[in-house]
C-alpha cells in the first residue's frame, strides 16, 4: 500500500482499496477502525473530517497495520486489541481466542438458569482464554464467585485483565491447570452450581478449511479437539457430577453438528434436563444438563 498523502480521507481510501483487493469483506470499515486506532479519533469522526492532517509517526503506524491485515490476514481484534463481546469491550491477543457474537448465546443460557439459583453461586468456567465468559458472568450473576480455569499462563494473564478493567477481579478466581484439576485441588467438588465451557471442538481435519485469520493466527491449542472434535466434551461431562451440586448446570458450546454427540456424553455421564439452544443462524450452539436432584431423575433432549 502506498503511503502517500497525510490527510486522512486519502490514507483511508487508499487502505480501503488494499484491503478490499486483498478480500478483506468490510474493508471501508476496517480501515476506519484502524484509523481510529492510530489516531485516537473515534472510527465515526474519521469520515467527518477527511481533510484532517495526520502526523507521519500515525501515516507509517497506519500502513504497517493495514498491511498486516491484508498481505498476513492478521484478524483486526488482534491488531487493535480490542474485541467486542455482550455489549463490552475486551483486551485480546494472540494468546486467546477472539470472541465469536455466537457465544453470547452461552451466556444468555447461562444466565437464564443461573439467575434464580438459591445459596451460594460459585461457577466455574473452564479454558477460560480471554475470560469474557467468566466476566461476563461475574457482571451479569452479582452475587456470583466465578472460578476461571485455564492451561494457558498466557491466556489466564489476558483474563485478568479482563477482569480488573471490568470490576470483577475480586470476584474471579483464576487457576492454570487442565480442566477439572484446579478445581479438585481448591476443594471444589459437590460445590458449583453452574459450569461453562467453551471448549476447542475443530476436528483435525476441519482446520484446513477454516479461514486464514483463525488458521493463521489464533492459538491451535484453542481450537481443534481429538476424537472428531469431541475430546473434551467427553472429558468434561464425565467428571461434572463430582463438581456439580444438586441440580447444578452444566453449559457447553459446540460446534455444527455436534449438539448430538454431546447431549448423548451428557447422558451416558448421568445428567438430566439435557437439552439444547440454538443461535441466531438456526444452529444448534449450546448443550446443557443438569445434576439430578433428589426430587427428580429423568432425562429429557431437546426441552
Amino acid at each position: 500500500m502506498a503511503r502517500g498523502g497525510a490527510a486522512v480521507g486519502r490514507c483511508l481510501d487508499r487502505a480501503d482499496a488494499y484491503l478490499a483487493a486483498r478480500g478483506i469483506p468490510a474493508s471501508r470499515l476496517e480501515a476506519r477502525v484502524l484509523l481510529a486506532h492510530c489516531t485516537g479519533l473515534r472510527p465515526e469522526e474519521i469520515p467527518v473530517h477527511p481533510e484532517r492532517p495526520l502526523t507521519p509517526a500515525q501515516v507509517a503506524a497506519f500502513h504497517r497495520l493495514v498491511v498486516r491485515r491484508g498481505k498476513r490476514r492478521e484478524p483486526l481484534q488482534y491488531l487493535t486489541g480490542e474485541a467486542e463481546f455482550y455489549s463490552r469491550q475486551f483486551y485480546v491477543n494472540k494468546n486467546v481466542l477472539i470472541p465469536r457474537p455466537e457465544t453470547e448465546v452461552l451466556v444468555e443460557e447461562a444466565v437464564r438458569r443461573l439467575a434464580g439459583v438459591e445459596g451460594p453461586l460459585v461457577l466455574a468456567d473452564l479454558g477460560t482464554g480471554s475470560g469474557v465468559l467468566a466476566v461476563t458472568m461475574a457482571l451479569e450473576l452479582p452475587g456470583a464467585v466465578v472460578h476461571a480455569v485455564d492451561v494457558s499462563p498466557g491466556a489466564l494473564a489476558v483474563a485478568v485483565e479482563n477482569a480488573r478493567r471490568h470490576g470483577v477481579v475480586e470476584r474471579i478466581r483464576f487457576h492454570e491447570g487442565d480442566l477439572w484439576n484446579p478445581l479438585a485441588a481448591a476443594g471444589l467438588t459437590g460445590a458449583l452450581a453452574g459450569v461453562v465451557s467453551n471448549p476447542p471442538y475443530v476436528a483435525e481435519g476441519e482446520l484446513a478449511w477454516l479461514q486464514p485469520e483463525v488458521r493463521l493466527h489464533e492459538p491451535r491449542e484453542a481450537l481443534v479437539a481429538g476424537e472428531g472434535g469431541l475430546a473434551f466434551y467427553r472429558r468434561i461431562a464425565a467428571a461434572a457430577r463430582l463438581f456439580l451440586r444438586p441440580g447444578g448446570w452444566l453449559l457447553v458450546e459446540v460446534g455444527a453438528g455436534q449438539a448430538a454427540a454431546v447431549a448423548g456424553l451428557f447422558k451416558a455421564a448421568g445428567l438430566v434436563e439435557i437439552g439444547a439452544r440454538r443461535d441466531f443462524a438456526g444452529h444448534d450452539r449450546v448443550v446443557m444438563g443438569r445434576a439430578p436432584s433428589a426430587r427428580g431423575r429423568h432425562s429429557r433432549v431437546g426441552q
